[in-house]
């Protein structure tokens, strides 16, 4: 496992004095457009966060849910309705949560005809001090391309559409986004974007794949 650099170290390999602060928000806003622009590749989220998915419920014949964030730290509440909901487990590596009873209800018959959203409130992704170091390396690679693309100033469009982390704190900075809703169904494309072409290999043990047979 690796550690995520402090804005001060990668102030260092971009040439930038520690004690210059001016391109700190700059550095902060465009590893959050970076791990965004990643996530929505991969159809699912890396880094750490707090997250709160809705699904519908799951088939009666494959009770299961794959979280959009994952390696999974802890699940907070599984509700239906507003209502806690017991006979479940999860899966951290994976982030997979099981049900003992179909469609994830007590009342099986009556929960799959009417078909209330389940909502998952969990945290996930990699901590700071626990990321793998190839997907690590792959995301500073990206990093530090757009950042030259930008003439070594962060100035970069904003970050892409699709999945993608609500903030990222390092260093003590703190950049948040506006919340994105996630589908539990919705996986990553077979396009790679041309700002990750030079790290696709490295990116594409990490992507999500399609849940059957779990």
């Amino acid at each position: 496992m690796a550690t995520f650099p402090t804005i001060d170290e990668i102030k260092l390999t971009l040439g930038i004095d520690p004690n210059d602060v001016t391109y700190d928000e700059a550095i902060a806003s465009n590893l959050a457009a970076t791990i965004s622009l990643i996530e929505s590749y991969l159809g699912r989220g890396i880094a750490y966060a707090d997250e709160l998915q809705e699904f519908d419920p799951p088939d009666t014949e494959n009770p299961a849910l794959l979280l959009y964030r994952f390696p999974v730290e802890i699940v907070n509440t599984v509700t239906v309705e507003g209502q806690a909901l017991g006979g479940w487990r999860v899966q951290k590596r994976s982030g997979i949560v099981r049900w003992h009873e179909a469609c994830g209800c007590t009342v099986a018959h009556y929960c799959c005809r009417s078909a209330p959203q389940i909502v998952v409130d969990y945290t996930g992704g990699y901590p700071d001090d626990a990321w793998p170091a190839d997907l690590l390396d792959a995301v500073m690679q990206v990093f530090y391309g757009r950042w030259r693309a930008s003439n070594n100033t962060g100035n970069i469009a904003e970050i892409p559409s699709g999945g993608g982390v609500r903030s990222v704190s390092v260093d003590g900075l703190t950049v948040q986004y506006d919340s994105a809703t996630f589908a539990g169904s919705a996986f990553a494309g077979s396009v790679v974007p041309p700002e990750l072409t030079g790290v696709a290999a490295a990116l594409d043990p990490y992507r999500a794949r399609l849940l059957t047979g779990v």
